[in-house]
């Protein structure tokens, strides 16, 4: 089983697109030094080689005092170009790092932010001001697709029964949504007589009311296939979920949207975040 993050939540590639950019700095850095020197020691021996012993060797000294003095500054030019793509490397790293590191720091700290009017933010969890039925509207969302298992003779079973509290604090469309794209995801994959099952799990309610519900589609596809799954990626983020795929070859693949909503266990209970 192999977790999926939302897309908000890939690990960046920037850090070491940027290491492998100083590495190949130091490395040509380091090239240029070897061809420079080779070039030197090419440049006196034939000096010597065309004047001999000429001169006593005194202006053989004094050209070759001449090309060590050239080649020493070309390889601090050298060196300096390395020093400042290093240096621009950190900048640019530490100013992204930075840049990350506050909207983490501001999305923490601000616990009752409010997003698309919907929803509050509390350090590890969101919450709903309005409750929906989590449960009638998986089977809603399910029953649409009957004509079409039909039509290719799949076999069609949807599991809601282990929900013991079945009315949450959450978003009708998002719910609505990634049960449509897992359903559409797996029937454009599975085979005339194919095998699909949809099922609404609730496993436990904290003290504070807060419940861990998955929602999973099973088929009897391709299991090495790619999911389309792009938009129940991004609402398990809205949710702040994640999602799980599990693929067994020869039986098939799965896959698994992770929720923690809030429960109305009574008619008192509200959609704020305790």
């Amino acid at each position: 089983m192999s977790k999926i993050t939302s897309d908000n939540q890939k690990p960046s590639r920037l850090p070491l697109l940027l290491g492998i950019a100083a590495f190949v700095s130091i490395v040509a850095g380091l090239v240029a030094a070897a061809i420079s020197q080779s070039k030197v020691k090419m440049a006196l021996n034939n000096i010597r080689s065309y004047y001999g012993d000429v001169d006593g060797g005194l202006f053989l000294n004094e050209q070759e005092k001449i090309i060590r003095r050239a080649n020493m500054n070309s390889n601090i030019f050298f060196i300096a170009i390395i020093v400042i793509l290093l240096i621009m490397v950190y900048l640019i790293y530490r100013n992204l790092f930075s840049s990350v590191k506050d909207d983490r720091n501001k999305r923490a700290s601000n616990d009752t932010e409010s997003v698309d009017g919907k929803k509050s933010y509390s350090g590890n969890a969101y919450t709903f001001k309005a409750s929906m039925d989590i449960k009638k509207t998986v089977e809603s969302e399910a029953a649409k697709f009957t004509d079409k298992m039909k039509e290719k003779n799949i076999e069609f079973t949807v599991d809601t029964e282990d929900v013991e509290f079945d009315v949450v604090f959450c978003d009708e469309g998002c719910i609505g949504e990634m049960v449509n794209e897992l359903l559409e995801d797996a029937y454009s994959a599975v085979k005339e007589e194919g095998r699909i099952y949809l099922a609404l799990k609730q496993f436990f309610v904290s003290d504070e009311g807060i419940g861990s519900y998955e929602l999973t589609v099973e088929d009897d596809a391709d299991a090495s296939r790619k999911h389309s799954i792009k938009r129940t990626k991004e609402l398990a983020g809205f949710l702040d979920g994640y999602i799980d795929t599990e693929e067994v070859k020869g039986v098939g693949s799965g896959v698994t949207v992770n929720m923690n909503l809030k429960v109305k266990r009574n008619s008192s209970d509200e959609g704020e975040q305790i």
